[in-house]
């Protein structure tokens, strides 16, 4: 089912071209209100969830909800019956025909039209073109319109349908900047009319310029979901697009082939700096925010010296040590000229897992305004729990008071309605005095000793801290814990940090009305207990499943995220004596299991 704020979503679709599998166990969800972008290389997916949302194909494994409806076959009738509208690529017009009769095809009586109505639809006709592409005429029939101009009378047939989503499949390609303009002036207006808007585009700046969030797509998978806001571009890059088949072919000459078409206008309308360099040291592609930053020219061909002499020579040492080793690694803050620049090593690989080249990719930081905010908002998150102790401290004192006021208030009750109703807030009020402690309990610094500690009881309170997040995204927390108390010996606080950064992992991983469990198993011969949490989110790709503990090393596509979270929960783990592992399939959802020694 879908939330209030959910127009439609989809769980666990599957959908393949014959043997060629599309999508695997895609999840995603649309917010009324919101123009939600999907990005990923060619053949990611992306372009056949929409189809199957816009009833172009019909789904063949997975859930489909519409306004909390179940939809079983989904077909282009009922699309288009329930408000959702869809341009695609293909431009589906009658050339025959007019630009009015295209427009309001299969809409109305199929034959005869009465005057009324052929002048009501000149005149809606006259006004979507007029909003999309003033002066193109309508009385042409389409065939000698140009390609151009039929992707707008597309448009135009869209909206004639006043859809409450709208699905648009990759028009920018096709359109000037002024066009485009037109264009994200027109979404935007749909969307303060509350419309919800798909928009499928491989041009990076178009995701910054008219979404408000975004979900990545690559070789079928959903790689995440994010605020548009908070997601950092290099990642992005990474975790959406695939260049290894397009230098894997490099010739011997070390003379490098271009790479496709579509995927170097990608890199090129990149917002950050982006080279690709083959295995042998050669610039395959540079873009020009990456030629705008250099100090020195450089172009298709060039050695890889060519980029490091922009670098003071200790640096171009590190930077060839880890293109070298192969290594995933940004470094902060490098001097070129007058700038400061963030600059992200990624390793290419080809489907055997060898190396074929790499992926340089160069940020601009020189007003550091990044750091600056980060700073002050540790000050900020500092100070906010210094002053949340204090107030937990002092809403202690009068909710005391109120607890002995009520047990007075008990004795001189007669009615059983006016005892349940004191009873109901007496429960409330225990269900406050245990939030306030259990805020206390995690806001202290100081290191607790190594205590015996009832593992069932620490992941309720984590669970409870974590309850508005739950409750807010609609996640369905599942418990699987043995009737009796279980347990170990260890840190209260870090083995709250421990469980809280694995729980909220899982959060982040799946959708609205995902799944979450959390599963405790005694092992009394191992003299072990094993805590899982397990979730149904979008999984962790395996080709970076043996980095995910590597401190600094992130899946996350956001600005803020340090990649130090799963680091962290490794440490503790091992500082307790116990080991952290985790079985994760994309498309399908993650396990992690935390083994401790038992407290018996």
């Amino acid at each position: 089912m879908t939330s209030e704020r959910t127009i439609l979503s989809l769980h666990g679709i599957e959908y393949a071209y014959g043997d060629i599998p599309a999508l695997r166990g895609i999840d995603f969800d649309l917010q009324y209100g919101e123009i939600h972008a999907l990005v990923g290389d060619h053949r990611s997916g992306k372009s056949t969830l929409a189809k199957l949302i816009g009833g172009y194909r019909k789904i063949q494994k997975g859930n489909y909800y519409y306004k909390g409806e179940k939809l079983g076959n989904f077909s282009l009738g009922a699309s288009l019956s329930k408000g959702i509208g869809m341009v695609q690529q293909d431009k589906e017009l009658i050339p025959a025909m007019n630009v009015v009769d295209n427009i309001f095809i299969g809409t109305g009586p199929r034959f005869i039209l009465s005057r009324k109505e052929k002048l009501r639809r000149v005149q809606k006709a006259r006004e979507l073109i007029q909003l999309i592409y003033p002066g193109l005429p309508m009385d042409l029939p389409v065939y000698k319109l140009s390609e151009h101009q039929k992707l707008f009378v597309n448009i135009a047939k869209a909206l004639a349908r006043e859809p409450e989503v709208l699905i648009v499949d990759e028009i920018s390609q096709s359109m000037t900047p002024r066009e485009m303009e037109q264009i994200y002036a027109l979404l935007f207006m749909l969307r303060n009319q509350g419309k919800s808007i798909i928009y499928i585009t491989s041009n990076f700046n178009e995701i910054f310029k008219v979404a408000d969030r975004v979900t990545i797509f690559k070789d079928g998978l959903r790689q995440g979901t994010e605020s548009v806001g908070a997601v950092d571009p290099s990642r992005i890059l990474n975790m959406a697009f695939n260049f290894s088949t397009s230098i894997e072919s490099l010739e011997a000459d070390q003379d490098p082939i271009p790479l496709g078409s579509s995927q170097e206008h990608i890199i090129n309308e990149l917002p950050i700096g982006d080279v690709i360099i083959s295995e042998k040291g050669r610039v395959v592609i540079i873009n020009q925010a990456a030629s705008a930053l250099l100090e020195h020219p450089v172009e298709k061909g060039d050695p890889l010296q060519k980029i490091l002499n922009s670098f003071k020579v200790s640096d171009q040492e590190e930077i060839k040590k880890i293109i070298f080793q192969e290594e995933r690694h940004t470094f902060q803050g490098l001097a070129v000229g007058d700038h400061f620049i963030n600059l992200t090593l990624a390793p290419i690989y080809n489907k055997n897992r060898n190396s074929i080249g790499t992926n340089i990719m160069l940020q601009d930081v020189s007003f550091d305004y990044h750091t600056r905010e980060y700073l002050m908002q540790v000050k900020k998150v500092a100070s906010t729990a210094e002053l949340a102790a204090g107030v937990a401290h002092e809403i202690k004192n009068p909710l005391a008071i109120i607890q002995n006021y009520l047990e007075l208030l008990k004795l001189s009750l007669e009615g059983e309605s006016e005892k349940e109703y004191v009873g109901f807030i007496e429960s409330e009020l225990k269900r406050i005095v245990e939030i306030i402690g259990n805020l206390l309990s995690f806001s202290r610094v100081r290191q607790s000793d190594v205590a015996k500690l009832n593992i069932i009881s620490l992941l309720d309170e984590i669970a409870m801290l974590l309850g508005h997040q739950l409750n807010k995204n609609r996640i369905n927390l599942e418990k699987s814990f043995p009737s009796h108390p279980v347990f170990i010996m260890g840190e209260e606080n870090k083995l709250k940090q421990l469980f809280l950064n694995l729980i909220s992992n899982s959060i982040d991983a799946v959708l609205e009305r995902g799944k979450i469990r959390l599963e405790i198993e005694e092992d009394r011969k191992e003299r072990a207990v094993r805590v899982s949490v397990i979730d149904d989110g979008y999984g962790i790709p395996l080709e970076i499943q043996d980095d995910i503990f590597t401190p600094f090393y992130t899946t996350k596509v956001t600005r803020t995220n340090t990649g130090l979270g799963l680091s962290i929960c490794q440490n503790i783990a091992e500082a307790h004596g116990g080991v952290i592992t985790f079985q994760s399939t994309p498309g399908k959802g993650t396990r992690f299991t935390v083994a401790l020694p038992s407290g018996i």
